[in-house]
């Protein structure tokens, strides 16, 4: 159970919830959090309908972006663990290599992770043995469900220059 209704960023309404369209009193807004939440005190919803603004991405102009060097208040979303294989880096930089944008190389990052790793919610944890979690989800669990997507792409994004934050939910 997660008092969170789930949509895409950003939720503009509710129109709809166990096929009413009143009864949204139970529902509020979390801005830090960036989550719809209700009250844990009624079941969660069955259905409901959420509409949501998609955000128009101008690809073109974002590759033409220059490369910005690192500013300091950029350095938290670049750290890594003092203990991160190095494999994990030059799978990084051999995913990336032919990119030519910043924008780029995070699209690339974002494909490999689609196109090679299965999606499931119970990954066979005996296939690992690294004790980083993002080396033993690349290298030798090679499935896993949204944290380990998540948590693999702000670590390769980092490893190639690529200020990157984790997010949940």
């Amino acid at each position: 159970r997660y008092p969170v209704l789930f949509g895409a960023y950003s939720i503009q309404k509710v129109v709809g919830l166990n096929g009413a369209r009143s009864g949204f009193e139970g529902l509020m807004w979390s801005a830090q959090q960036g989550e719809l939440r209700f009250s844990e005190r009624q079941p969660y919803p069955k259905t409901y309908t959420i509409v949501s603004q998609m955000p128009v991405i101008d690809e073109a102009a974002l590759r033409k972006l220059p490369h910005q060097l690192p500013r300091p208040e950029l350095a938290p979303f670049l750290q890594l663990p003092d203990h991160l294989p190095e494999r994990v880096r030059n799978l990084a930089f051999e995913i990336t290599k032919n990119a030519s944008s910043d924008y780029d190389k995070a699209k690339a990052i974002e494909q490999y992770l689609s196109m090679n790793y299965a999606y499931t919610n119970k990954p066979d944890l005996t296939k690992g043995r690294s004790r980083d979690f993002v080396d033993r989800f690349l290298f030798e669990i090679k499935e896993g469900y949204c944290d380990y997507y998540s948590t693999s792409m702000a670590v390769l994004s980092r490893a190639v220059g690529l200020p990157a934050r984790w997010v949940k939910g």
